[in-house]
C-alpha cells in the first residue's frame, strides 16, 4: 500500500490533483519553488548527479535533467507524498504522519492509531488534507497544522467498500464504491450528492480502482491492469485511457504524470502527447515529482530531496 505517492516497480496507490504549480518561498538556500518545467537551482556545494538512481556519480539517462541533492528527511517511512507548496508528508512505520517544509524541517505531525492502517493521503489542497483509512471506511480531514477538522464515516453514505477517494473542487469528497461499481460525490454530512450509473452494466470490465484524482471538471480513476477511467464533474463516464501498466498517477499543470514499473511519463490530455521523464528506475525506489524537485525513497526508507532542471 502507498500513501499518496508512487512506488515504482511494485503495486502502489497514488494521489495528486495538484493543478498549476505554485510559486512559494522557504526553499533551501536561494531556490524558489517552480512550476512544471522547473528552474535550475544551486544549493550549497552538493555535488551534481544525474538521473542514475542510487549512485552518487554523474550519469545520463533519457531526459538529461540534472539533480542536486538538497537534503534527506530523517524519519524512516513506509510511504510519503508532497503538496503543491513542496511540503512533504511522511508516514512512518507507526502510522504517524510527519509534515516537513520545503527546507526539510519538520513542522507538525498527526497520529491516530484507532482506525487501522492509513492507506492514502490526498494533498490536493495543502490546507485541507484527506486521510483514508479503508479498514474502517473512514475519511479524516486535517488543516495545515495537521489538526483534525472533520471525520466522515462512509457507512453513513451507504458505502461499505470504498477503494479510492479524492478531494472534489468544491471540497466535497469523490468516492469510488467498489461494491456498487459507482463513482459518488459525498458531502461532509454523508449525503450522496452525485453518483454515476452502475459501471458493471455500462462497461465490459467495470473499474477495479486504487486511486482517484479530481481536477477542475474531470475525475480520473486509476485501475492498474485496466487503464485510467475518465469522468466528468457529474459522474458521467467519458473514456478509458489505455494505460494498464500505470500503478499510480499525479496531476501537475494539467498534465498526468504516469508512474509505471521502472519509468515515469507525462501525458497531456489536451494535445494527447506523451513525454518520457525517466526511463530506468530501480524497483525498490519510490519516486515523486513536485515542481522543480524530485523525491526518492530508497532501500533505507529515507526520503531524499533533489532539485532538477529543464
Amino acid at each position: 500500500m502507498v500513501v499518496g505517492s508512487f512506488l515504482v516497480g511494485s503495486w502502489a496507490v497514488g494521489q495528486w490533483a495538484v493543478g498549476s504549480g505554485a510559486v512559494g518561498s522557504g526553499a533551501v538556500g536561494s531556490e524558489a519553488v517552480g512550476q512544471w518545467g522547473g528552474f535550475e537551482s544551486a544549493v550549497g556545494s552538493e555535488a551534481v548527479r544525474q538521473w542514475a538512481v542510487g549512485s552518487e556519480g554523474v550519469g545520463v539517462l533519457d531526459t538529461g535533467r540534472i539533480q542536486r541533492h538538497l537534503h534527506t528527511l530523517p524519519t524512516p517511512c513506509r510511504d510519503f507524498t508532497t503538496d503543491k507548496l513542496q511540503n512533504v508528508y511522511v508516514v512512518d512505520k507507526n502510522n504517524r504522519v510527519h509534515k516537513y517544509g520545503p527546507d526539510g524541517r519538520e513542522q507538525f505531525h498527526f497520529n491516530n492509531n484507532t482506525r487501522g492502517t492509513l492507506q492514502y493521503i490526498d494533498p490536493t489542497d495543502p490546507f485541507n488534507l484527506l486521510l483514508f483509512y479503508p479498514e474502517l471506511q473512514v475519511v479524516a480531514t486535517l488543516d495545515r497544522t495537521m489538526n483534525e477538522t472533520a471525520v466522515l464515516e462512509l457507512f453513513t453514505a451507504g458505502i461499505f467498500n470504498a477503494t479510492a477517494i479524492g478531494l472534489a473542487t468544491d471540497n466535497n469528497i469523490w468516492v469510488y464504491d467498489q461494491a456498487a461499481f459507482r463513482l459518488k460525490k459525498v458531502g461532509q454530512n454523508g449525503e450522496v450528492l452525485i453518483q454515476s450509473d452502475n459501471l458493471s452494466s455500462l462497461l465490459d470490465a467495470p473499474p477495479i480502482a486504487t486511486q482517484l484524482l479530481a481536477n477542475n471538471n474531470i475525475v480520473y480513476l486509476n485501475c492498474p491492469g485496466q487503464g485510467v477511467y475518465v469522468f466528468d464533474n457529474f459522474g458521467q463516464f467519458h473514456q478509458l485511457l489505455p494505460y494498464p501498466d500505470v500503478v499510480s498517477l499525479q496531476l501537475q499543470d494539467g498534465k498526468l504524470v504516469l508512474y509505471s514499473d521502472h519509468r515515469v511519463r507525462a501525458y497531456n490530455p489536451e494535445t494527447l502527447q506523451e513525454q518520457v521523464l525517466r526511463g530506468d528506475i530501480n524497483s525498490d525506489v519510490q519516486v515523486r515529482y513536485q515542481g522543480n524537485r524530485v523525491y526518492e525513497k530508497e532501500a533505507d526508507d529515507l526520503v531524499r530531496v533533489f532539485s532538477r532542471t529543464p
